[in-house]
């Protein structure tokens, strides 16, 4: 796995996570755990973690942005 610079988290996202769960998926999407195999534009993906449903796409530039948190 390669380590990507960037993880944005929306603030109104941080504050539902709350911090730890908020680190914990920053240090988490920082491993790039998206399957090798896509290499679409705009794909979007989802990981299961902490009680929560998280959503996140890849920018052209490598950093991962997440846009939705659901608690599962």
């Amino acid at each position: 796995m390669s380590e990507v610079a960037t993880v944005v988290i929306a603030p109104e996202f941080s504050e539902q996570l709350g911090a730890d769960t908020t680190r914990l998926v920053q240090e988490v999407l920082r491993l790039d755990v998206a399957p090798a195999y896509q290499e679409e534009a705009d794909r979007t993906y989802g990981l299961a973690l902490a009680g929560w449903n998280i959503r996140w796409r890849v920018r052209p530039d490598g950093t991962r942005e997440v846009f939705e948190t659901r608690r599962l």
